[in-house]
Parts: C-alpha cells; sequence; structure tokens
C-alpha cells in the first residue's frame, strides 16, 4: 500500500484532491482510492509475467494537475513447485555390483 498524501501538502495545499491512475495499470492490477490516493492491489503480482509496473499517478484540484512515476518492483519467490517433465525416471541398479564405486545413477538438471 502506497499513499501519495505530499500531493496534499507540496501541490494543492486546502484545495480537494481528486487522485486517479491515469498510465501503465496493464491488467486493473492495482487501485487508487480517489480521496485518499492509497495504492493498493486489485490482483496477485507474478514475477515471471513482469517483474516491474509503471505506473502514472495524477492528482487534480481546482483546474490543476500534477503527475507522479510509481515504480512497483516485483520480487520473486518460489512458487511453483519442481516436476519432471517426463514420466518419473525408472532406475535399475544390480544389487551388489560394486565395481567402479562411487558411480553416478541419476543426473538431474533444471533446464
Amino acid at each position: 500500500m502506497l499513499k501519495f498524501e505530499w500531493f496534499r501538502y507540496r501541490v494543492f495545499s486546502g484545495a480537494e484532491i481528486k487522485y486517479s491512475i491515469t498510465g501503465g495499470n496493464v491488467g486493473g492490477l492495482f487501485t487508487i482510492d480517489q480521496r485518499s490516493g492509497t495504492v493498493t492491489l486489485a490482483a496477485a503480482l507474478d514475477h515471471e509475467l513482469s517483474h516491474q509496473h509503471q505506473l502514472e499517478v495524477t492528482a487534480e484540484a481546482g483546474g490543476a494537475a500534477a503527475r507522479a512515476q510509481l515504480v512497483v518492483q516485483v520480487g520473486d519467490v518460489n512458487d511453483n513447485a519442481p516436476e519432471f517433465v517426463r514420466p518419473a525416471p525408472r532406475i535399475t541398479v544390480i544389487e551388489e555390483d560394486d565395481r567402479d564405486l562411487p558411480a553416478t545413477i541419476a543426473r538431474v538438471s533444471t533446464g
């Protein structure tokens, strides 16, 4: 949550201010309270889809307007469980075969 209080004191002192998101709100992921200027999430963010969102916030009062850029950085968390793309591997190991030990019996990679 982010609040655009500084508009109130530096730009429109004493006037009724109306806040809006006027750019960059692709997919409607963010909302803003028109009276307080508080920006909140309307939907979950996903780092894999976009690691950054750049919004333009506008404050209007008494026929004047001011704009600010808000950059939201989306942190990456491991939200996908690992999985094998192919069916689970089957490995056969011969009992009591101690030749050439240690020996690699499987290798797993991420790519």
